[in-house]
Parts: C-alpha cells; sequence; structure tokens
C-alpha cells in the first residue's frame, strides 16, 4: 500500500495476506520519497526471477511525472517472516521528463513481464499514454503511445490491462471522465484503438474511479464515488456498457478510490472527508462494512497491486 500525507511525502506500508492480518509501516518514517504536495500516486507491482517488483509513480514540485522502483528479492509469498521494509531507488522514466498538467491525475498497470502501461493528463488536457518495458538485464525502454482529446479537465483515471489470444497483444482498458460528465472507456489493441464506449453513467466533476478485471479479458469492476444521484457505485462490465450492471452502496466509499483483488470478490480502499484510511470488502457477494485502517489528515492512497 503506497499513501501520501499533506506534505508531499509518499509512505509504504505492506502486509503478507497468509501470514499478518495487520499492516505493518504506514509512518512518517516509512517514507519511499517526496513528491509535490498533494501529488496523485499510482503504482503496479509482479514477481520476476529477481524478486518482487515495485513501481510507483507521482508528480514532483514542477508536475513532472516521477518514478520509484523497488525490486525485492527477499521477497517469498509464503514465507512468514516476510515483514522487512521494502529498499527503494530513482527509476528510468526520470530521466524522459514527461510534463503533466498541475491537475492530472495517474494510472498504471502492468502485465506481469516487465511491460507497463502509465496514463496522466497533459498540460493541454490530452490524456497521454506512456508505454514501458522493463526486464532483468537492463534499464527499462520508455515511449509515448496514445493520447485522447475528450476528457474532463482533473479526470480521475482508472486502467486494466487483457491479451489478446494466442497472438501476444497486449491491450489496456482506460476508464474516465468525459466532458459530458458521464464515464467513458477507450479499449487499446497493442497501440492501437480497438473500441470507444461511453456509458449513461453520469458522475460529479473530479470523482474518483477505479478499476479491475476480474475473471476474464471481458469483466471488470469500475467503482466511482460519488456520483450524481447516490453516494457510490460498482458496476461491472462483462462485454460492453450496454450490458452493465450497477450497485449502489448506501455508505460513502470515500475518494481516491483503490482496489485490488481478494480471492473471491475485492477490497477497496479510499479516504473519508475526516482522512480516515479505510478498508471496504465484498466477500462472497456482500459489502461487509467499513475498517478504519489510520486517520492522518490529508492523505491520499493508492493500491500498489493490479
Amino acid at each position: 500500500m503506497i499513501s501520501i500525507a499533506n506534505e508531499g511525502g509518499i509512505r509504504q506500508a505492506w502486509r503478507n495476506p497468509l501470514h499478518q492480518k495487520q499492516w505493518l509501516g504506514g509512518e512518517q518514517k516509512d517514507i519511499v520519497c517526496l513528491g509535490k504536495r498533494f501529488t496523485p500516486i499510482a503504482a503496479t507491482s509482479w514477481l520476476s526471477g529477481q524478486g518482487l517488483n515495485i513501481r510507483v509513480y507521482y508528480l514532483d514540485k514542477d508536475n513532472y511525472v516521477r518514478e520509484r522502483i523497488c525490486v525485492d528479492p527477499r521477497y517469498q509469498q509464503r514465507d512468514p517472516d516476510w515483514e522487512d521494509e521494502p529498499r527503494w531507488t530513482p527509476g528510468e522514466l526520470n530521466v524522459f521528463n514527461f510534463r503533466a498538467a498541475s491537475h492530472s491525475q495517474l494510472a498504471v498497470t502492468s502485465w506481469g513481464d516487465g511491460h507497463i502501461s502509465l496514463c496522466y493528463q497533459d498540460t493541454n488536457q490530452t490524456i497521454c499514454e506512456l508505454r514501458g518495458i522493463w526486464d532483468d538485464r537492463g534499464p527499462a525502454i520508455w515511449r509515448k503511445s496514445l493520447q485522447l482529446y475528450d476528457a474532463i479537465v482533473a479526470t480521475s483515471l482508472a486502467i486494466t490491462t487483457f491479451n489478446i489470444g494466442r497472438e501476444g497483444k497486449k491491450g489496456i482498458r482506460l476508464i474516465y471522465q468525459g466532458v459530458d460528465r458521464n464515464i467513458r472507456e477507450q479499449i487499446w489493441d497493442d497501440g492501437e484503438l480497438f473500441s470507444s464506449r461511453r456509458s449513461k453513467i453520469e458522475i460529479l466533476p473530479g470523482a474518483s474511479i477505479a478499476a479491475i478485471k476480474l475473471r476474464s479479458n471481458h469483466t471488470q469492476v469500475v467503482l466511482s464515488s460519488p456520483s450524481i444521484t447516490f453516494r457510490s457505485l460498482v458496476a461491472t462490465v462483462p462485454r460492453s456498457w450496454t450490458a452493465v450492471q450497477v450497485e449502489r452502496i448506501g455508505k460513502p466509499l470515500g475518494t481516491q478510490l483503490a482496489v485490488i483483488r481478494d480471492q473471491a470478490d475485492y477490497r477497496v480502499y479510499s479516504f473519508t472527508a475526516d482522512g480516515c484510511l479505510i478498508e471496504t470488502r465484498k466477500w462472497d457477494g456482500e459489502w461487509d462494512g467499513h475498517l478504519i485502517l489510520y486517520c492522518d489528515e490529508a492523505l491520499r492512497a493508492a493500491a500498489g497491486e493490479n
């Protein structure tokens, strides 16, 4: 778990889900790096031959997109002694100096093999995708890939991946808010626009959006908080937005949503208006309420998992 305090310090917390019920870290001393005040953050992770790979992205004081990396060879998923603090270094993305708008949000995902997709909003309000390739043999290669021009200013961003049959193509599904305030989805097939969909779900400008792929390439869950007509929603999208199924949640999920897979369903992390980081879990089809992890005024969070 990656979070940020009001002074711009990006903190880390960690938990081995098989052996630990409580999160470790998350304190002021558990700092990853220093971003600008209230920077957006995005994180992704995967396993390679070198261990656990974690990537964290944020904006510096000049709104350049920055990267911190952690490659931890000590990580073993079933090792109960995995409790040490991960160690961080600057990432190769930093040398390219991609600049975002001051109000830009960030979204990142990866395919588990070193291919990374990172999205941000440019200074002219264009949504840009950066495509990175990293392996154990050398530094990452980054390039600017795709651009979108129909997003609202300061739109929230969410992104998921999919693989295309046996061809080995790497596709992404980007969720964002259009200029009409409706949630939109763009599907890119290995760098080319494959499909564009506009939902009838209208949300407040700047509302938080999160998304996660479930059991197949064609099923994902999109969360938004708040919406126009109710406090929070969960939309399950089987193949297209024409078949969307919407759940309405009585309690607000909070802002700055992050969602991770958790066996049968998923866990959602967000911040309440009074600065508490909460975990909301859906288990066997039912929402089990809110668990307060900790409170710290003006924090923001992002889950470092796909």
